[in-house]
């Protein structure tokens, strides 16, 4: 809770907005790493044919 929320109720307020924003966060993130793994994966099975890499 925030030390200078001028009532609980405002702070339980800000505290889910916060939360939200760290689970947007958080998946935004994911989806950053599930693309990059599939690149990668992607770039792998390239090079093990000769091909060039797509990057």
């Amino acid at each position: 809770m925030r030390a200078d929320q001028s009532s609980e109720t405002a702070a339980l307020i800000y505290r889910h907005s916060d939360e939200e924003r760290q689970r947007e966060v958080a998946a935004g993130l994911d989806d950053l790493v599930r693309a990059g793994r599939a690149k990668r994966h992607t770039d792998d099975r390239a090079h093990h044919r000769g091909e060039p890499s797509a990057g």
